[in-house]
């Protein structure tokens, strides 16, 4: 999709073969590229430098268009003039209506070197951090990506992230992993009761009773998981969860309700977060009850639980072929 209905960002899923990269991606960028926008084809490493010569074939032999290649480190040291040429290159890529090959780490290097020439500038940015802020908003107002292969793209491990200053413990540690574990636990408990209620909106697995073994669980309707979700909710203000304990909130009616509400409901009413963000603020459980209103209210347990993502594999089918993935498009198998 060039221009969702939704007005927001699209991901396209097909087979493989089927000319995701070789003839969708030259397609879009050429019409994506109007001398306004900058069109950044992101790739991984690995197929840099096939997608490169690929759309010198289609692209610049059909319609004449140039293919830039701009890498980029964060341990390139920079002064104005050289920040005005890169400048340059990528208004110079937009104008003659070009396409940038670009891959996760040269882009997320760039955006990194302009933060830390703006923290370290100080409160007065100097004229480098103030010609990489201007390249940097250039980019942000102008650019327009195609990933080929997002669901690698997106994957944390090209989030390219560096460490500075010095070492710190991770906020809420270690409570907030077991906080996590812990829901998973209730979570195992209620998996049977869950799955007898609505047989068909939760799929159960592999049955365990034995405290070490987690059943395959896979919430398929919002019946059940607004159920799961009220029933961890209620399971924790019991006191269930063995490092986040509301002791004697029970007795509290009018509280307990109003913390009931925050951890399971998205929009809660500003009364009703004062009087919980007032009398927890201050203890060491108001980070743990933001946790469980993100895993509860905000939906991560039940995007984990129900919208698993499969790798496609079809495998091996000896009654057809010897030939694996993907038993249609360029490489149809024989028969």
């Amino acid at each position: 999709m060039i221009t969702p209905s939704s007005g927001s960002n699209a991901v396209l899923q097909l087979n493989m073969g089927e000319g995701k990269s070789s003839v969708i991606v030259p397609l879009v960028a050429v019409a994506l590229a109007d001398s306004h926008k900058l069109v950044r084809i992101v790739v991984l490493e690995p197929l840099a430098g096939q997608m490169f010569h690929l759309l010198v074939e289609r692209i610049s032999g059909l319609t004449n268009r140039r293919i830039f290649y701009l890498p980029f480190s964060r341990d390139v040291k920079m002064d104005a003039q050289q920040i005005q040429h890169i400048r340059s290159l990528f208004e110079e890529c937009a104008r003659v209506q070009g396409v940038l090959v670009a891959q996760p780490k040269h882009i997320l290097s760039f955006q990194l070197k302009v933060i830390d020439r703006m923290l370290s500038s100080g409160p007065r940015l100097d004229n480098v951090a103030q010609e990489l802020q201007k390249v940097q908003t250039l980019l942000a107002s102008t650019s327009r990506d195609v990933l080929d292969e997002s669901d690698e793209l997106l994957h944390v491990r090209y989030q390219l992230i560096y460490t500075m200053d010095g070492q710190h413990p991770l906020d809420n540690g270690p409570d907030r992993w077991t906080i996590t574990q812990n829901v998973f636990d209730l979570v195992r408990r209620r998996a049977i009761q869950l799955h007898n209620e609505f047989p068909e909106e939760v799929e159960l697995l592999n049955r365990g009773e034995n405290s070490g073994n987690f059943s395959h669980v896979r919430l398929l309707g919002s019946s059940a998981a607004r159920k799961l979700v009220s029933q961890i909710a209620k399971d924790a203000l019991k006191g269930h969860l063995e490092t986040l304990s509301f002791v004697g909130l029970n007795a509290q009616v009018s509280l307990c309700n109003a913390v009931l509400h925050f951890i399971t409901e998205y929009h809660v009413d500003k009364k009703v977060r004062d009087e919980v963000e007032e009398f927890y603020s201050g203890s060491s459980l108001w980070k743990g009850l933001l946790l469980l209103r993100g895993l509860l209210a905000h939906g991560i347990l039940v995007h984990v639980l129900s919208r698993q993502r499969w790798r496609v594999d079809y495998g091996l089918d000896p009654k057809r072929s010897l030939l694996a993935v993907p038993y249609r498009a360029k490489v149809p198998p024989t028969f």
